[in-house]
């Protein structure tokens, strides 16, 4: 019986070298210990699930083409910082519409 391939969100499949594994594993458990740090429910409604990290000013704040590796460190050190909130999706996408409103460009 063949087992379909897990997909990424481009529709690629993932790989199943050893190296990628342990570090999707890394990523998930790190994340992980990060949202509990955080108190594992969204800062805004107290919802517990499809969480994201949001930054408190997000004009300075850019982590995209960043290694993922490399965005946990930095959300750890903005989060000993204060400068990170956890926001479900639903929350977070209200306030990126609400700031784009706000602040003229």
């Amino acid at each position: 019986m063949h087992r379909p391939a897990r997909m990424r969100a481009t529709g690629k499949p993932l790989s199943q070298n050893p190296k990628s594994v342990y570090r999707r594993i890394w990523y998930a458990r790190r994340r992980a210990a990060l949202i509990a740090l955080l108190g594992n429910c969204c800062a805004s409604c107290g919802e517990t699930e499809f969480l994201q990290f949001d930054h408190a000013d997000t004009r300075d704040w850019d982590v995209r083409g960043v290694h993922s590796t490399k965005r946990l460190r930095i959300y750890a050190e903005e989060i000993r910082a204060g400068k990170i909130q956890l926001l479900c999706i639903s929350c977070n996408s209200s306030k990126q519409d609400a700031t784009e409103t706000e602040v003229p460009f």
